[in-house]
């Protein structure tokens, strides 16, 4: 009977339960690997250059940690395109 009701009736379509997924942040090896070697050569640079002055140092310090953390982030952003 192609004129009965059931026929023209919508299929209910099963759909698996989908989990949402963790979003992890990707690691920032390099980013941390690379400030940690960055800060003794910039304190070693300042060091040098300031005759032992404490607040070149310390800035030395920082600007190599900084310099170092810039440089590994973008190692790490360019390892997580691929």
């Amino acid at each position: 009977m192609p004129h009965s009701p059931h026929r023209h009736k919508q299929k209910h379509a099963h759909h698996p339960i989908s989990h949402p997924v963790a979003h992890r942040k990707p690691k920032r090896k390099a980013a941390i690997i690379l400030a940690l070697i960055g800060a003794p050569i910039g304190f070693f640079i300042a060091y040098i250059s300031s005759n032992e002055s404490m607040g070149w140092m310390i800035t030395g310090l920082a600007l190599g940690a900084l310099a170092g953390y810039l440089f590994g982030h973008n190692i790490d952003k360019a390892v997580e395109k691929k």
